[in-house]
C-alpha cells in the first residue's frame, strides 16, 4: 500500500474512511467526495474543521464541483497541494484525526496509564 500511495499524483476517496486520513496524514494530495448532507452529521467541533476541507477544495459535496477541479488543475496539482494554506488546513486536520507518531508503542502505553 506504501509504493501505492507514494507513486499516485493524487487520491480521489468517496467515503470518510481510515483511507482517507492515511492519505492525508502522509501528505499525498487528496479528494474527498461526500454525500451532500454528510457534514450536517458530524459534531460541531468535527464540522469546522471538514469544512475548512471543503473551503480549500480537500472535500467536495458535489461530484459535478469535484470533477471540474479535478480537471482545471490535475496538471498543477502539487502546486495546490503545496499552498501553505492547503497545507495548513490539511496539518490542522491531521493533528486532531490523524496524528501520528514516531513512537506508537510508547504512546499507547502512555495513554493506557492515563485511563488507570
Amino acid at each position: 500500500f506504501s509504493n501505492i500511495l507514494h507513486s499516485a499524483r493524487i487520491f480521489i476517496h468517496d467515503k470518510d474512511s481510515t483511507t482517507f486520513l492515511e492519505t492525508m496524514s502522509y501528505n499525498i494530495p487528496t479528494l474527498l467526495i461526500l454525500k451532500k448532507g454528510y457534514l450536517n452529521k458530524l459534531t460541531n467541533s468535527a464540522k469546522k474543521h471538514y469544512q475548512k476541507l471543503e473551503k480549500n477544495k480537500i472535500i467536495f459535496t458535489n461530484i459535478r464541483s469535484a470533477s471540474n477541479f479535478l480537471n482545471q488543475n490535475y496538471h498543477e496539482i502539487d502546486r495546490w497541494w503545496k499552498k501553505k494554506q492547503t497545507q495548513d488546513v490539511r496539518s490542522n486536520f491531521c493533528e486532531i484525526f490523524a496524528k501520528t507518531t514516531d513512537n506508537p508503542v510508547a504512546e499507547t502505553l502512555n495513554l493506557i496509564k492515563k485511563l488507570q
